[in-house]
């Protein structure tokens, strides 16, 4: 798990900033969860199921040039996961099945007209995470670690609806240039032992 904080200013510049308008900071919060549960044979391999679920809402207000925007975007992915585990190490890999995205955006003007209001939906998605970590033993049952985490997901499907201009929405159908997400994070790892 990792909680996620976002601090930003892009509204002109994708790097940030603004050097003729104003702009506001849009910062939220969420988190990162990513679970497994499995069993250990031989006390060394690891074989079960992984699920992730990542969450995160972020807000900033309107000034006299930008409207305010609220946003929240989240994804889920379930599959097998198969690992070894030796002394404090861990190497485990998943496989997800099914991975989904969507993205909620929601934009007003200063007088509080809503001037955009789209939901955007991946599916079908496929793809597999690596995790590589090292874990202490806090009890007989409890070991706590930090682990980095290599993630790639296709997703084959999507969606787009424009609230406000249906010339702009598509509905569910197979993306001709699959949309895709990639990333390397750094985690702590909690591991429970029954």
């Amino acid at each position: 798990f990792f909680p996620v904080y976002i601090l930003q200013n892009d509204t002109q510049y994708s790097l940030g900033g603004s050097n003729n308008a104003e702009d506001a900071n849009e910062s939220g919060t969420g988190f990162d969860f990513r679970t497994s549960l499995g069993w250990v044979f031989w006390d060394r391999m690891i074989v079960g199921l992984a699920y992730n679920y990542y969450k995160a809402s972020t807000s900033k207000g309107a000034t006299s040039v930008y409207e305010a925007v609220s946003t929240t975007s989240s994804k889920s992915e379930y599959g097998p996961i198969i690992g070894y585990k030796t002394g404090g190490w861990r190497f485990v890999l998943s496989y997800f099945i099914n991975a989904e995205r969507s993205l909620d955006a929601k934009a007003t003007d200063q007088s509080g007209t809503v001037v955009s209001d789209v939901t955007e939906n991946r599916t079908k998605g496929t793809g597999y995470q690596l995790t590589i970590g090292y874990s202490f033993a806090i009890s007989s049952n409890f070991e706590i670690g930090p682990s980095l985490v290599y993630r790639s997901v296709t997703y084959g499907r999507g969606s787009r609806t424009n609230r406000l201009d249906n010339t702009d929405s598509f509905d569910d159908s197979d993306l001709q240039t699959k949309a895709i997400d990639v990333g390397l994070s750094p985690m702590i790892s909690l591991i429970a032992k029954f």
